[in-house]
């Protein structure tokens, strides 16, 4: 897929992945990030197409944030000695991808959440406030819905309360 085949290219050269030298090939892109990478890479074009028509300096912020927090949970997995540590890169990755929806289909009501978190009130606040439910509550929707593994689901669903418990079974049958 060359859609597909474009993002890995872009990922792994990107200043977060890149190593010294610059992968040139879909090769050389495999072995620098494994199978495992790829599979993230597939979920990936899925959430980064719900990047685009968002407002640019809020839809960039956001993908910013993103990619960094995939980093970091990246990081965290390795050091706390996960074997998932992939899945906590994807998580870290698309865990915001509510945000990136409002932001692409509901531009009217990302800056007014935007005014009124320049108020004072939380995100969440905001969100609820003018939306009556949250990105995370809604990344995790469209995340179940897409069949992403039930992991990163959770991720995104509580990424804001993580100390909360969620039971597999409500989300998705078994």
């Amino acid at each position: 897929d060359p859609h597909l085949s474009a993002q890995l290219l872009r990922i792994v050269n990107s200043a977060f992945v890149a190593s010294a030298r610059t992968i040139s090939s879909l090769q050389q892109a495999v072995l620098r990030i494994g199978s495992a990478g790829v599979r993230v890479v597939a979920l990936t074009a899925v959430a980064v197409e719900q990047f685009r028509g968002a407002d640019k300096d809020r839809g960039r912020r956001i993908w910013r944030h993103s990619v960094l927090c995939s980093q970091w949970s990246r990081i965290l997995a390795e050091r706390a000695g996960l074997k998932a540590v992939e899945d906590a890169f994807v998580a870290g990755l698309v865990h915001d991808i509510g945000r990136a929806v409002i932001e692409r289909e509901f531009p009217a009501a990302a800056g007014e959440i935007e005014r009124l978190t320049f108020q004072g009130r939380t995100l969440e606040e905001a969100e609820r406030e003018r939306l009556g439910q949250t990105h995370a509550d809604i990344g995790a929707y469209l995340a179940d819905l897409w069949k992403f593994p039930l992991p990163i689901v959770e991720a995104i669903a509580q990424h804001h309360a993580p100390q909360v418990e969620l039971q597999a079974s409500k989300r998705r049958p078994a």
